[in-house]
């Protein structure tokens, strides 16, 4: 999973990239958006989630939220058979 921000407006815009590098399908995949501290931000807008993928599947989800860095810090991944996992938010050229 990688994640790039950036910001649009009094948005920031967060285009997450979910890969299944294994052998079997990935079942309920759910990502979310967290602040610096670990803490679930709302409102944010996802264009997916609770998503499956096969092995080797590729899916490129976008989430929007209230600009500020500090704000949208990290995504989150869980899923039924998948190991949790979270990354930091990499700043992305306008």
């Amino acid at each position: 999973m990688t994640a790039h921000g950036r910001e649009s407006g009094t948005e920031l815009r967060v285009t997450v990239l979910l890969k299944n590098p294994g052998s079997v399908p990935i079942l309920n995949a759910k990502v979310t958006l967290l602040d610096e501290t670990g803490v679930r931000v709302l409102p944010a807008y996802y264009s997916d989630n609770y998503i499956a993928l096969l092995a080797g599947e590729a899916r490129e989800l976008e989430i929007q939220c209230p600009a500020g860095r500090s704000r949208c810090a990290r995504v989150a991944l869980r899923g039924w058979n998948v190991r949790p996992d979270e990354v930091i938010i990499e700043s992305s050229s306008p």
